[in-house]
Formats: structure tokens, sequence, C-alpha cells
């Protein structure tokens, strides 16, 4: 009997003929969403081959040595089937990859320095047992007629599909070669994620002794429906803002009626966009029998106050994950099974038909290394992606991300909305995405409808940059009428505005929000913000940009540092929000005398490109339809950001990492640098053609989210002493796990420097064994976070 897995505890065992039956079984039905369901049944079928030797066996049953078992099946594929068309090359390649790689990541097909990783990893030295294995397993697993059969269903399987890439990348009007590439890139990781998804489940489902699910039916798009519009009558169209939001809903509504593609929801803040795309995405679903809905949100702060609304309009049938590092549970439950299957649900993005996500985790799950990522991935298939605040994406990603959106779009059929008031010129750059026609879900007259006219721009910009002391003074001056929010590009300006003020403004109305702070005490700060704003008393906030990140407040006047127009917009949004003022209530562009953008390259190369904008607008106001956040004056900004020369190549994501500097979308397509590399030796690429891709060297070069130093715990309030307190003390593992999750709310990053002067002075300090360091309670302010300096005793209560 071979064995997959066996339980040193209670000493059951799992057969490798039940195992891989079960695998194929899971990843089959996966990939067949994807159009690749035979091939990753072949995958499935080979993956454990490895397992079919003695050495294995002792290994299990007797603590043997640990021994390799994932190249085995790709050799097996490679020894048994000849390479007699491009077809069989293509499809062995990828097959092999998904195998070699289900445990330790998906391998280069070649290295940037030339070497063919995957046929190394194929044919490894330490696969010792081939001779042993291949026998025991056609014996006892899979005959040899039944692999070939197989074979055969995922060769025709595969060169339909190598059909369809041909005929989505011939409407390219970009680099098709590099097109091409790129989506065999993604078909690798998506081969590899419905594999090691299968592999995964079925071995948790045999660990707790659970029967496999019957494949899941379509979830309850009409019910979820019928509850977002419930929702929406119940809303009062007392107003003509009302009316208008009212309007917008209807058309994204309507606009389902076109089919999938990539498309744009293009409306200002404050128009009720959450609702209106996730109707518009309901009936989409429910029409195109899609599996899934994805909100994807570039900030926290946003997925949580969107995840509520979202939660509050669908019934209880359509389950809703929230998927962020931050998400948390009630004291006591940490250990619960709610929390198991939580991260149960994180992990496949399988078991909810709505999912609420991250940027950071969307990315991450399109390109980096690591497994719990990759795994994810095959989940995107058949579904509706939303990408809110678009115009956040990093430059670098660009090239990337509009690749991959056209992939999902061409290849899986899914459905992409970028949604943002601030729409940027994605079409338009080096790699564009390709959208659909027509391009926009709500008619340019919703767009640009006049009770969206809530602010009116003042740019101060063109005179001399003032200082805190100037800067204070005029916000105070405009506090005299209202409400302020002061928004700054550095921490250390906002700190001398708070500064500033401390004398002149009352501790209750005065407000400092900063990544100074840790998430807990930003939470509570806003929290209490919004509760003077509603109760109409006087605030005057000082803050970072990071309050722009769909933080849901509204100020009289907002005074803005020179940024980019999609900042300056999103500023706009937090002021006269609501259209309650019966005018437009006002917005001030300056220059801050204390900002020293040395450590933030894009907040400076967007002032480079929206300056000219705003000096062409002061020529020519009716250009612009005397308005600075006109479609007219974001095209000419973006048009002018993404081709600053420092831009146009960082949109390919450059990296220096290795010998000679590159770019992560050369690696994933053409993989030039392993051309030269071999070209210095007189030697050519491998003869596989559109197989040369570097997959696993990129997804480890890529950052999701650039290093600032050290993350530290925050001694915040009870619950932050009490987490120090805790994980100082001796703690078993699994209640290590506990504490670091609840710690997660109560750390920020900092950048090296301050990192060093804290350690000079004497502030940080490890906690316990956990790996966590922690800020002593002398360098934490109750109101301005972090401090370098040692705090008087009487200033750190909380």
């Amino acid at each position: 009997m071979l064995l997959a897995r066996y339980d040193p505890v209670t000493e059951r065992t799992q057969t490798l003929p039940d195992h891989t039956k079960g695998v194929m079984a899971i990843a089959g039905k996966t990939a067949q969403e994807g159009g690749l369901g035979e091939t990753a049944t072949l995958a499935a079928m080979l993956h454990d081959m490895g397992k079919a030797s003695a050495a294995f066996e002792k290994h299990m049953l007797e603590d043997g040595p640990p021994c390799v078992h994932a190249c085995y099946g790709a050799r097996y594929l490679r020894h048994t089937f000849p390479m007699q068309s491009a077809t069989d090359v293509w499809l062995q390649y990828i097959v092999s990859a998904a195998i070699c790689g289900h445990h330790t990541g998906l391998p280069d097909f070649t290295a940037p320095d030339g070497t063919n990783s995957l046929e190394e990893k194929i044919f490894t030295s330490q696969a010792l047992y081939y001779d042993e294995v291949v026998p025991a397993f056609l014996a006892h697993c899979f005959s040899a007629r039944e692999i070939q059969a197989q074979y055969d269903k995922a060769r025709d399987e595969f060169a339909a599909y190598l059909l369809r890439i041909r005929r989505q990348v011939s409407q390219h009007t970009e680099n098709q070669i590099a097109a091409r590439q790129f989506y065999f890139a993604l078909t690798a990781r998506y081969l590899h994620s419905a594999l090691i998804d299968a592999d995964r489940w079925d071995a948790y489902t045999w660990t707790v002794e659970r029967q496999p699910e019957p494949p899941a039916a379509l979830p309850l798009w009409g019910r979820g429906l019928q509850g977002v519009e419930a929702r929406l009558a119940g809303f009062a169209r007392d107003s003509e803002l009302a009316c208008v939001r009212g309007a917008i809903s209807e058309a994204c509504t309507a606009f389902a009626a076109n089919g999938p593609g990539i498309y744009q929801l293009n409306v200002p803040t404050g128009s009720g966009k959450t609702l209106a795309v996730l109707r518009y995405a309901l009936k989409l679903s429910e029409q195109e029998g899609y599996r899934r809905i994805f909100y994807v949100a570039p900030y926290r702060t946003i997925l949580e106050q969107n995840a509520q609304e979202v939660r509050d309009a669908l019934p209880e049938c359509l389950a809703v994950l929230e998927h962020h590092s931050d998400v948390q549970f009630e004291d006591g439950e940490d250990d619960s099974e709610r929390l198991r299957a939580y991260m149960l649900a994180a992990e496949r993005w399988r078991d909810s038909p709505v999912i609420l996500t991250t940027m950071v985790q969307f990315l991450q799950t399109l390109f980096i290394a690591k497994s719990a990522s990759a795994r994810r991935f095959q989940a995107l298939t058949r579904s509706v992606i939303v990408l809110d605040e678009v115009q956040s994406v990093p430059v670098p990603f660009l090239a990337m991300l509009n690749t991959a959106l056209n992939f999902l779009h061409e290849m899986w059929g899914c459905t992409v909305i970028l949604c943002t008031a601030t729409q940027p010129k994605l079409a338009e750059v080096a790699i564009p995405v390709r959208l659909g026609s027509p391009a926009n879900l709500v008619p340019p007259e919703l767009q640009t409808h006049p009770v969206f006219r809530r602010t009116v721009l003042i740019d101060r910009s063109a005179e001399p940059p003032m200082d805190s002391e100037a800067l204070g003074a005029f916000a105070l001056e405009q506090h005299r009428s209202g409400s302020v929010l002061v928004i700054l590009n550095t921490r250390t300006a906002a700190r001398r505005v708070y500064e500033a003020l401390r004398d002149t403004v009352s501790p209750e109305a005065l407000c400092f929000l900063t990544t100074s702070m840790c998430s807990a005490h930003r939470s509570d700060t806003v929290k209490m913000l919004r509760e003077r704003l509603n109760a109409g008393l006087p605030v005057l906030c000082v803050s970072t940009q990071l309050i722009e990140a769909g933080v849901d407040v509204s100020f009289d006047c907002v005074i803005r540092s020179l940024a980019g127009l999609d900042s300056i917009a999103q500023a706009a949004g937090r002021c006269n929000r609501h259209g309650k003022s019966g005018r437009p209530m006002p917005v001030y562009i300056v220059r801050s005398a204390d900002e020293v953008l040395d450590q933030l390259p894009d907040i400076y190369l967007a002032q480079q490109a929206v300056i000219p904008v705003l000096e062409a607008y002061r020529e020519n106001p009716e250009r612009f339809g005397h308005s600075l956040l006109s479609n007219q004056a974001i095209d000419l900004y973006y048009s002018r950001y993404y081709f600053l020369p420092e831009n146009v190549h960082k949109q390919l994501y450059p990296v220096d990492e290795l010998y000679t500097s590159t770019t992560l979308y050369d690696l994933l397509t053409e993989n030039n640098t392993a051309k030269n590399a071999l070209a210095e030796h007189g030697k050519e690429l491998p003869n596989h053609k559109v197989m040369n891709q570097a997959v696993d060297t990129a997804a480890r070069l890529v950052q999701v989210i650039a290093s600032q130093g050290r993350d530290v715990l925050a001694p915040y309030g009870d619950k932050g002493r009490a987490i120090i307190a805790a994980l100082c003390g001796r703690l078993r593992p699994d209640e290590l796990r506990r504490w670091q999750r609840k710690a997660q709310r109560y750390t920020l990053s900092l950048f090296d420097k301050e990192v060093g002067i804290l350690r000079e002075r004497g502030a940080l300090h490890p906690a316990g064994e956990s790996g966590i360091v922690y800020l002593s309670e002398r360098f934490y302010d109750a109101r301005l976070g972090v401090q370098l300096t040692k705090l008087e005793q009487e200033t750190i209560l909380f």
C-alpha cells in the first residue's frame, strides 16, 4: 500500500491513490473555470508520483530523512511523451513547472543568468528512486494507458487554449510577442495555483476528517440584487443630490446589458459609488453566471468603511469575506472555529461569493512568490473585479497590472471596473489596458452634474511657500468660519503646523492624524473627529494625506499642500462632502516651506506634473470649464504625470538587484537579461520560445509595499500595553500567534533613520521571543504618536 499522509497521533493514513484522485477532482473542477480542467487534472495525477517509494514511506512512518518527491511526475512526463509539436513543448513545460513547484513555488523556466532552471528541477540529482517509483506508481495508482489518455485530453484542451491566446493577443496594438509571453506566465501561475489549492484542500479535508464538498451552486445573485435595491429604495429622494445618486445607480445597472469587459466608473466623491457598482456587479453576475465578486480598495480605511455598507445591503445568503491584515475578532474568539474558518477562506478566496480586499492583497495574488498568495489566483476566474480608487496603483505596477487585467478579461471572461473620481489614462500608457466600448458605466452628463460642484479650488501655489507659523495662522483665520482640515505631505510638516496651533486652539477642537500613530490610535481619533463634526462642534484637524484614503468626513474648508491633482481631488472630497452648504466651499492649494520630499519621490513627481496644469488654468480657465477638477484638467495632469521621464521606464517595474539592470515586465516576457547573459558565451535561449520567463525571480523581486525600515509595537492605551506585557511573557506557540494577531492594530512602520535614533536613546526593546520590537511608553504621545525625544511622565496618560 502506497501512502500519501500519516498522522502519528491517531495512526490514520491516507493512501497515495486516494489523495491523488482527490486532488485530481478538485484541481480539474477548479481549472475548468479557466478552460484548463484537463490540464490541471494531468498535473494533479502526476504531482505526488515521487511518494511511491520505500524511502518516502520510511520518512513518514519512521521519521526517516526527508526525500524529494515533487520532480518525479515531471520527469516521467518528459521521459514518456515525445515533444512532437509546439503544443507538446508548452504543455509539458507548464505542467512540469506546476508539479515541481507545488511545495517550493513556481520555478523559473529560464533564470536571468541563462540557466535552464526548470530542467534542473526536473532532472535533479536528488531524485534517487526514479526506477523504483515509476513501476510502483503505475501498478498501484494509474496505469500507463490511463496517464496516456489523460495526456491526450490535456493536449487537445491546451491546443485550443493556445489558439485562444493567439486570437486575443493578435488584437493588441502593443508588443504582441511580449503580451503572449506574459499570458503564458499567468497561465503557468494559474495551473500552479489550481494544483496547490487542490493539494492543500484535500490535505485539510483528510486532516479534519471532512468529506469533500460537492461543487458549489452559483450564488444567489438575484436575491442579493433585491437586497441592494430594497436598501436603495429606502433612501429619501428629497434633494437634487439624492436624485442624481439614484440616476447614477440606475445607469450602472442598465450598463450590465453591455456584457463583460473592462470598463470605467468615473463619478465624483459622494455619488453613492459603492452601492451603485455593487448593484451593477450583482446584475451582471446573475446575467453572466459569474461565481464571485471582488471589491478591491487601496487602503484599509476605505475597505472597512465600505465592507459595512456592503454587508448591510446584502442578504445572509451572500457571505461576505473581508480580507486584509487587520481583520479582528472579539476578545476570546481568536482561537475559535470562526478564526480558523476565516483563515481558510482568506487562503482560498473560493468559499465566499463576495470578497472585499486591499490592493496590496490583490497585487500579491497576481504576482508574488508566497504560496498563500499564489494559491488565491485560481479564484479570480469568472468574476467581477471592482478596483476602487484605481489612480492609487503604484506606477511600477502599471504594465504588469494592465496586462494582467487584459488577461483576466480576454482569457477568463472576467469583468473589471476601474472606479475613481479622477480616472487615470490607463488606456494610453506604454502597456495599455484594453477598455470596452462604451468605456464608461455612467454618461458624461451625470459625471459632471452641477450638483457635485460642492467646492471651489483656490490656487495659491504660485505664492511663496508658507512656514508652519504662517500656515497655522492661515488655518486659524479660516477656522473662525467653520471646521478646517489642513493636509500636508510629510509628518514633520504636519507636526510643526500642529505645534504652531497648539496654544491658540482648544485641545478638544484641535486634532492630529499621521502614520506616526498606530492604526488603533488613528481609528479612535477619526471616531472622535466624526462625532464632533456630526455634532456641529468646532474642529481644526492637521493631517498627512492618510485622511484622503476614504475617511468619510466633511469639513467647511480644506487647505491642501501642493500635490498631484488626484490627491487634491481626494482632499476636496473631505470638504462639503454631502453638499449641505448652499454654496461651494473653499479648498486652498498652498505650498509648505517645511516639506522635504527627498524620501517621497512619488509626491515630488506628482508636484512636477501638476504645476504646468495649474499654470495653464491660470492662463485660460475657460479651457477647463472654470474647474480645476474638470475631466480636461485631470486628463492633462495624467498625460504629464505618466510620461514624465522618471515615470516612463518606471511603468515596467525596473529592478537593479540582478547583475544587470532589467524590469519585472521583461523577466515575465522576453527575459532579455537571460538572452544577454547567454549571448556573452555565444549561446542562445532554449528553443521553447514563449516559455523562457524568469517567473520565480520576478515573483521574489516584487515589492507591493516598499519597506520603510522597521515595524514597532506602540504602547497605545490599556490594550497596547497589555499586548506588550503578554508578548514579553512566556507563551505557548498558539498563544504567541494569538497575541501577534492582536498586535497588528497597535503596530506602525518607522523609517530606518527614526529606528536608529530611537535605538540610540534606548527607546526600543524586544518583546520576549515574539520577534516584535516595542516602543517605550515615554516615547509615545497620546495625541501625536511616536516621538523621537523622551516625553515628560505626565504627557503619556491615555
